[in-house]
């Protein structure tokens, strides 16, 4: 497959090249049908064009984060489905945790802010942007 980093480029509008837009290239050539077969077929963990994530612990990462003068938050807890994991990394010195996200439910949004509370972390929401499906500022209700 030949694309260019222009191709890839017009995709990501300046910003931060990652794995879907590469996808969206190679649709574009026609080298594949949609951005999914792309992952299924090349870029998805253990695939051909995939690099191997480093992994770290958790206080690695953190550390990492906030050396470099960043905030560590805990993102998407719901995903873990485990609140005492949850509580177990929020006593570790990470800075915040995700409370609003578009797969958190308002029950969600209520354990985890009165969590944020107990450990005395800052609260923060995203919409776990990684595709023009997941468009920022979506969560699907609102909190006022």
């Amino acid at each position: 497959m030949v694309i260019t980093s222009a191709d890839v480029r017009k995709y990501s509008k300046g910003e931060v090249i990652a794995r879907p837009h590469i996808a969206k290239a190679v649709v574009e050539k026609g080298y594949a049908k949609h951005t999914q077969e792309v992952f299924d077929l090349y870029l998805g963990d253990g695939k051909p064009c995939s690099e191997d994530k480093l992994k770290l612990s958790p206080l690695e990462g953190i550390t990492l984060i906030q050396n470099a003068g960043g905030k560590a938050v805990l993102a998407h807890p719901r995903l873990v489905h485990d609140d005492h994991i949850i509580a177990e990394l929020l006593k570790l010195p990470v800075d915040g945790i995700e409370v609003w996200h578009r797969k958190h439910d308002k029950n969600d949004v209520k354990r985890y802010k009165k969590m944020a509370g107990q450990y005395n972390k800052f609260i923060t929401g995203g919409s776990d942007f990684h595709s023009d499906e997941h468009m920022i500022g979506e969560f699907g209700y609102h909190i006022i």
